[in-house]
């Protein structure tokens, strides 16, 4: 009867009796363990059974309780009625949970019909014994051993199961394998295994090792036993690196081997060739393995290291790289007398064609209609032939030249004396160059001149054919090129820009002075390269793809530049540099391009002086707009008469408009100032000074401010002339002294002193104290340093340079509630700076600052 049956209310009045049931089961149960009851009746599907408890009960209760093995006693259909703690603790459930169960719901699934059988055979001989798994609460397996016995009490036969947990015998069962299994491998390898424990010393080792070791290893230390070393020990290097290190050479050879307790420190080794020496001499080459053994808890125990016997092949390695090199040998030997072979193939060829090509000039000439084309006897030098194209350039027909001697008729002016001509010809078999002739009408004709010997069958002179090429325009035209190339060069050569040719393919070759400087290369090296080659790599990319685009797609109108743009460009002087770039064709005869002209100017301080306009009217603009900003909020507020019937207010707003025209007066005037000292014009007359009075008179007017700040000015002054411009190094001073004032707490001290460097070692002295020593030590003694210290906040490492540029604060805000401007130290440092020397600041936060700057003693004779 299923669910579907049952009424709501059927359902809920068997609910309460399960409940009810479940009450009475887990107070019986708690009587039973408390010893409370002397019987309970449990109601199984076979009928209601009584089960008694005699009074000797609760004492084999006790001991069953404390056995270790398990103890369980079902009834013949398999209901738990009793279980004690081994079986709570083996399942991991309380005994709650266990008793009133079926025994088979904590059997493994597999080993249900294991268990069905042994409850068989226990039926049929009333006891029986096996192997089979349990499951606990966690779901993990649990081997274990079974006993059933059956008895009879009362009348009534009940199952008692005594389970022995088989975890511990199974591990030692799988250790006893796995160590079997170990021997097996160490007696049957064929590489040496050995397996040391975590002092270093052997306690397993395959034949091979022994056999590698001849003697027997067992318990014996890895290192003392066998000295490994590696392959990369050199012992002329190690002596020489010895000698050079001052250690020893034990000690580099130690660092050389291998060493297990390196292994045993968790370092492993993977296919490493080592070597060693056996005490009878004989060598092995051997491929290292060697890693930690860990136990259950990840540490290291003990380490394996694997050694396999690689000297055969290190034998047959020698010997193919002998045959190699044998063969490389031979094949380089082989190549020389294939090249020399070569070569002798080529020079014989190549004469060859130049006979082909004498022969190849010999047979066209006749077909060269607008060439004059003649021949003349090798001894009297008479014209025996003459062409059409002789009657064309020089007006004498055929039958008026021929029988003529030609350097006559047409009055020759030879380069060279006749004879030497006549008598490379005959030695050379031609003569090339350029002569002048004269046509029937007496006007010049300058020719290229061809002239070849012509041989009859036995091999004999017997004429000189010549060939004559009218270059007279090409001459003409040389000549005005020349001298327009003359006047290029000299123009281009004056012109503060730079200029460069290039042939079509954009090779240059003519580069200016000016070019020159700018790239920075001589014009021998520039000549030949692209002119893309200037340009930084980071932009050849963009440009070389805009330079294809134009050469495959020329503007229609070719007079217009073809290319125009700035680019950055890397000088040798190692900086990045830009420059302006145009570029146009050139043409000749108005259609023939014959390449590109080029200009470049170094655009570099340009723009450079665009952004530093640009950062000075930003910078400027902001620092001005900030007391502006504030005049015109108070006066705004006064003018609106918000304030009018409060007069405090108006005091107050009144006090802001004055303090912010005073900062304004002053951020001007510093400006003006700052402005006047970096001006070229500007050159500050200097004089001799006592260092002394500059500091005093710089200090006294400063105490006011400082005993109002409740600040003490201690000053240390050292009297020492230095050449400087006394007006200017006060305003340094107080510009310190000023910010010192400004930045530093109450009750602190602030010293002012200097100091004369006259030697090295006193300058020596003196910067073992300081932190950047670089700058002092730039400096050549004598000279005098002074120094400004606080006690204020301190300065930020990475702002000690930049708070000498404009408008650099540490603390804008707080610079700004003190009033300061930002120009200060800029104003201090271009005055240093025009005196020649050197200044800067050192500080830790929340100590403090100190700022040093130094002046050169007077010259010894007064520069004026």
């Amino acid at each position: 009867m299923t669910l579907h049956n049952y009424s709501t209310k059927e359902l809920l009045q068997e609910i309460q009796e399960l409940r009810e049931r479940l009450t009475i089961a887990e107070d019986t149960l708690q009587a039973i363990h408390q010893g409370a009851v002397d019987a309970f009746i449990i109601s199984t599907p076979e009928g209601d059974k009584v089960f008694t408890l005699q009074s000797a009960d609760y004492t084999y209760r006790l001991l069953v309780e404390q056995m270790y093995e398990g103890a369980v006693i079902i009834t013949s259909d398999g209901w738990i009625l009793y279980a004690n703690q081994a079986v709570a603790k083996l399942l991991q459930l309380p005994l709650e949970q266990i008793i009133g169960s079926q025994f088979q719901e904590f059997i493994l699934e597999p080993d249900i019909n294991i268990f069905q059988a042994l409850m068989k055979k226990q039926e049929q001989e009333f006891t029986a014994a096996g192997e089979l798994s349990l499951v606990s609460f966690n779901e993990h397996e649990i081997p274990v051993y079974i006993a059933a016995n059956k008895f009879n009490i009362n009348g009534n036969y009940t199952n008692c199961l005594i389970i022995t947990d088989l975890r511990e015998k199974k591990q030692n069962e799988q250790i006893v394998a796995s160590e079997r299994f170990a021997r097996s491998i160490l007696e049957q390898v064929g590489d040496s295994l050995v397996v040391c424990n975590e002092n270093g010393k052997i306690i397993r080792a395959s034949q091979v090792f022994k056999t590698l070791c001849e003697k027997n290893p067992i318990f014996q230390n890895f290192d003392e036993l066998l000295s490994l070393f590696f392959y990369d020990l050199d012992i002329k290097s190690i002596a020489q690196n010895a000698q050079s290190a001052g250690d020893s050479v034990l000690e580099i050879i130690k660092n050389h081997r291998f060493s297990l307790t390196k292994v045993l420190q968790g370092k492993s080794y993977r296919g490493v060739e080592v070597y060693f020496q056996r005490p009878d001499g004989k060598h092995f080459d051997l491929l290292l393995n060697a890693c930690p053994l860990l136990n259950s808890m990840s540490e290291i125990n003990g380490a394996i290291v694997n050694l396999t016997d690689i000297t055969e092949r290190k034998r047959q390695e020698t010997e193919l790289h002998q045959a190699k090199f044998e063969l490389e040998m031979r094949v380089a030997e082989r190549t020389a007398e294939l090249t020399e072979l070569n070569k002798h193939l080529l020079f014989t060829l190549d004469e060859l064609e130049k006979k082909q090509q004498i022969l190849s000039e010999q047979s066209q000439l006749l077909d060269l209609a607008h060439d004059t084309i003649l021949t003349q006897d090798i001894n009297s030098s008479v014209i025996t032939f003459w062409n059409y194209g002789g009657e064309r350039m020089y007006g004498w027909t055929k039958e008026e030249a021929i029988g003529q001697i030609s350097h006559i008729l047409l009055q020759t002016q030879f380069p060279l004396p006749l004879s030497e001509i006549q008598a490379q010809v005959m030695n050379l078999g031609y003569w090339e160059g350029e002569l002048i002739k004269t046509g029937k009408n007496g006007i010049p004709v300058t020719v290229s001149s061809r002239w070849v010997l012509q041989k009859d069958e036995l091999d004999r002179p017997v004429k000189i054919l010549e060939m004559h090429n009218d270059i007279t325009k090409q001459k003409q035209k040389e000549v005005a090129l020349k001298e327009s190339e003359t006047k290029f060069r000299s123009l281009s050569e004056c012109l503060p820009i730079g200029i460069f040719l290039t042939d079509n393919q954009g090779k240059i070759i003519y580069a200016n002075p000016c070019y020159q400087k700018i790239s920075g290369m001589t014009g021998a090296k520039i000549t030949g390269q692209s002119w893309l080659d200037f340009i930084h790599a980071d932009e050849q990319d963009k440009v070389l793809n805009e330079w294809l685009n134009i050469l495959n797609h020329p503007p229609e109108d070719c007079g217009h530049e073809y290319f125009c743009q700035e680019v950055k460009y890397f000088h040798k002087d190692g900086q990045i540099r830009y420059a302006r770039i145009r570029l146009a064709p050139m043409f000749i005869e108005t259609e023939k391009l014959s390449g590109y002209i080029g200009i470049v100017e170094d655009v570099t301080e340009v723009r450079l002086v665009e952004q530093m306009k640009k950062d000075f009217i930003s910078i400027v603009s902001h620092e001005l707009r900030t007391p502006l900003t504030s005049i015109h909020g108070s006066l705004g507020l006064l003018a609106g008469k918000i304030y009018d019937k409060n007069p405090d207010k108006q005091n107050q707003m009144i006090n802001i408009a004055a303090s912010q025209t005073q900062r304004l007066v002053r951020l001007v005037n510093d400006i003006l100032s700052l402005q006047k000292l970096e001006s070229v014009n500007t050159d500050l007359v200097k004089q001799r000074c006592d260092a002394a009075k500059l500091i005093i008179d710089s200090a006294d007017p400063m105490r006011a401010e400082a005993e109002k700040q409740h600040i003490t000015l201690n000053i240390k002054p050292l009297s020492v002339e230095v050449w400087a411009n006394p007006d200017a190094i006060i305003q340094t001073l107080t510009n310190l002294l000023s910010n010192a004032i400004k930045f530093s707490a109450p009750h602190t001290t602030i010293s002012v002193s200097n100091t004369l460097i006259h030697t090295r070692e006193n300058q020596a002295q003196i910067s073992e104290h300081l932190t950047n020593d670089s700058l002092l030590n730039s400096l050549s003694p004598p000279y005098v340093i002074f120094q400004v210290q606080d006690q204020g906040q301190g300065i930020p490492a990475d702002k000690l340079e930049s708070i000498f540029g404009w408008f650099q604060q540490v603390d804008a805000t707080d610079a700004r509630e003190k009033g300061g401007t930002g120009l200060g130290l800029a104003i201090c440092h271009n005055i240093i700076q025009q005196h020649k020397g050197q200044i800067w600041a050192e500080s830790r936060l929340g100590e403090g600052s100190t700022f040093f700057f130094t002046l050169a003693i007077p010259p010894l004779q007064d520069p004026s």
